[in-house]
């Protein structure tokens, strides 16, 4: 099906209101046009079952595709919405959802929001939503995914140039809220520039006092090239990350403690840093140890104090892996047959 805007007053295609039910727009063109308006009008007349599936929005208008359950504005339980295998570009504005456990899968959004430069490409106000297996290729809102409630799950996502020859630069691919943050999982996405935005970045007021700070999030196994990971809050869990900068803050304005029982293991980045730092060579706040920065007494200060069992692990290398390596005495490694003779190099490291 094929829907093209004649009325500029009628941009919305397909408007969802007051107790719309399992409501299910399926393979439509909208050239020029949107859905599916600005959702309920009445707080108890919410709609139980919102979904786009597999269509396509070219050239939509400045609102972009809204896909609404409620008119209530809360971080509790709102009905569920789903915006699946869809195509939105070339658009002056991308995707707002709202709608608990929301389903944003499967999506491409290249080339939006460059007329207006909106907050977010996935702007939403809603918690728990499974956000996977998106492409968001040269947006140019700031920031690409918003926790603005807890229990998001990123996952297998494509970013790349997001906020591109944008301005601003207090901004995050996927950024998180303060109350935000509780039990939200960012993994497995690989995030490029060119951007002058972070790939993550953990927030926090700066009137926000230590017992309302954010907490428990995992960020692990991504890929940030181009773009820094800021962590700010308590007990996140950081690792298995590749890519750029790396800043995990430890005093700024209210809090003094930032990152207390934050733990940061199995990462590698270009650089690493502290805000404010208190510890010997400015390093990371945490347990961080077993990381690789271009200054390893700042990404691995616990590496001193690790378990007998790291120990060989930690050793000073030699020609580039651990001696236990080179002499082939690595019980973790299978060495046999790889660099035979008593002058060869193990080539196993």
């Amino acid at each position: 099906y094929e829907v093209r805007l004649k009325n500029a007053s009628r941009a919305d295609a397909l408007a969802v209101g007051d107790a719309s039910h399992r409501v299910y727009v399926r393979d439509v063109l909208f050239y020029g046009a949107t859905c599916c308006g600005a959702g309920p009008s009445t707080s108890s007349l919410t709609s139980q079952d919102l979904r786009v599936l597999r269509s396509r929005f070219l050239f939509a208008p400045k609102e972009g595709v809204r896909v609404k359950t409620t008119k209530q504005t809360k971080r509790g339980g709102t009905p569920y919405a789903a915006f699946v295998n869809n195509t939105v570009e070339f658009s002056e504005g991308a995707l707002m959802y709202k709608g608990t456990g929301a389903t944003i899968r499967g999506n491409y959004l290249a080339f939006n929001s460059f007329e207006a430069r909106g907050s977010y490409t996935l702007d939403n106000m809603a918690q728990r939503s499974v956000v996977t297996d998106n492409t968001l290729f040269y947006n140019g809102d700031k920031g690409g995914h918003f926790s603005w409630a807890r229990g998001h799950r990123v996952r297998r996502n494509l970013v790349i140039g997001q906020d591109f020859l944008g301005p601003r630069f207090d901004a995050a691919v996927f950024h998180a809220l303060t109350g935000a943050q509780d039990d939200l999982v960012i993994e497995r996405n690989w995030v490029l520039g060119p951007s002058l935005v972070s790939f993550a970045r953990l927030d926090t007021a700066s009137s926000t006092p230590p017992e309302d700070a954010g907490r428990y999030t995992t960020i692990k196994h991504n890929v940030h090239v181009g773009l820094g990971l800021t962590t700010k809050g308590y007990n996140h869990t950081v690792e298995h990350n590749t890519g750029s900068r790396f800043l995990q803050v430890e005093a700024w304005k209210v809090i003094t403690n930032h990152n207390y029982a934050t733990v940061a293991r199995f990462n590698a980045h270009s650089e690493v840093a502290s805000r404010a730092s208190t510890a010997a060579h400015g390093a990371i706040p945490g347990l961080a140890a077993l990381n690789l920065c271009d200054d390893l007494r700042v990404c691995n200060p616990d590496n001193a104090t690790a378990p007998a069992s790291l120990a060989r692990q930690l050793r000073p290398l030699t020609n580039g892996v651990t001696a236990e390596l080179v002499a082939g005495a690595w019980p973790g490694v299978d060495t046999s047959g790889v660099g035979e003779g008593a002058a060869a190099f193990n080539e196993a490291g």
